[in-house]
């Protein structure tokens, strides 16, 4: 085998193999997935990370939601249809893998 054709072995087995590898890692991390559920579907009216004021006046920040409701309680909710008595919240459904991704980003920030 040439040289030019190993580097072109390599580059396609780089390419289809090593973002095999990296799937089970990310999905060891299920904190990373529901960051990015959260802040793209929530962060327009919560604060979403470790700081910040949440953008809506009413909206808790997802940091302190603990001390307001029962994160397991919470996001098993997620599952059936999360139904919200505020006005300006809509109403979400999470699949189970999500809403225990979220569950898991939740207990990572709690202050």
């Amino acid at each position: 085998m040439s040289a030019q054709s190993m580097l072109v072995a390599v580059g396609l087995w780089s390419a289809v193999v090593l973002p095999l590898l990296a799937g089970p890692a990310l999905a060891d991390q299920p904190e990373d997935h529901g960051k990015a559920l959260l802040t793209r579907m929530c962060s327009s009216c919560h604060a979403v990370g470790l700081t910040g004021n949440s953008p809506h006046p009413g909206a808790p920040a997802f940091r302190t939601i603990g001390t307001r409701y029962n994160i397991a309680e919470l996001t098993e909710r997620m599952t059936d249809r999360l139904v919200s008595v505020h006005p300006d919240m809509p109403d979400f459904q999470f699949s189970e893998q999500d809403a225990k991704a979220v569950r898991s980003y939740l207990y990572s920030i709690q202050r």
